[in-house]
């Protein structure tokens, strides 16, 4: 698998408890991408894994997870183009997504975009964790001041994380429950905590059973856990 990007990732890759590896990209610009071709070394055994429902989708890496900004996805398909692919693709985001995006196949490239508009009002899974399934995919940064988390589980067992995705309006107050036995949260803008402010995109860990905080601006908070 090659990767390629012109991303530039803030600060010092962070490690936590020997389970993480956590590190925000921030303040992108608008025409930053991030590609990828081939499978071999994906993060999922045997480099593919189907969906149970759409035998065309794989689960992806679930590494980089939009927090801020907008984003497209392109997905470039080999001629003939298998519509059958294109149509689970579609049914599967109309079923997970919401209507948080839009879908467009324009040649042999499907365009898939997405943008962080504050509306989660309950945790949700992140968006497109199935995939249509293609050798090359490319995101590519569509808003300056996008922000991706790149977050890599490095415990044998990654499939036991449960990724969470929630938004909180300024101003109002959110009371976030620990889940699992290792629970870690990342902010995309500054949060208030109990007269102590919380930074952004600085991943903490939960140790208590659950902690409030009191967003100053529009906030999507990424929760992750397990056990």
């Amino acid at each position: 698998m090659t990767l390629t990007t012109d991303i530039k990732f803030h600060g010092n890759a962070k490690v936590l408890d020997d389970k993480l590896a956590f590190h925000p990209a921030i303040n992108m610009k608008k025409g930053n991408y991030f590609a990828r071709e081939g499978y071999s070394d994906f993060a999922h055994s045997e480099g593919k894994q189907y969906h149970p429902k759409y035998d065309k989708l794989t689960l992806g890496s679930q590494n980089m997870y939009l927090v801020k900004g907008s984003v497209t996805q392109y997905n470039y398909l080999e001629e003939p183009i298998d519509m059958t692919a294109v149509t689970q693709y579609a049914d599967y985001l109309l079923e997970n997504e919401s209507g948080r995006y839009e879908l467009e196949l324009i040649d042999n490239r499907l365009e898939y975009k997405t943008k962080v508009d504050y509306s989660l009002t309950e945790w949700t899974d992140p968006p497109a964790i199935y995939n249509i399934e293609c050798e090359k995919t490319m995101l590519e940064v569509q808003e300056d001041d996008s922000a991706f988390l790149c977050v890599i589980r490095l415990d044998e067992d990654y499939d036991a994380w449960i990724p969470k995705l929630r938004d909180v309006k300024a101003g109002e107050s959110l009371t976030i429950e620990k889940e699992g036995e290792h629970c870690y949260v990342v902010f995309s803008s500054e949060v208030e905590k109990e007269g102590t402010n919380l930074e952004a995109f600085k991943m903490y860990k939960l140790s208590s059973d659950s902690m409030v905080i009191t967003a100053t601006e529009d906030t999507r908070i990424f929760r992750t856990y397990r056990d």
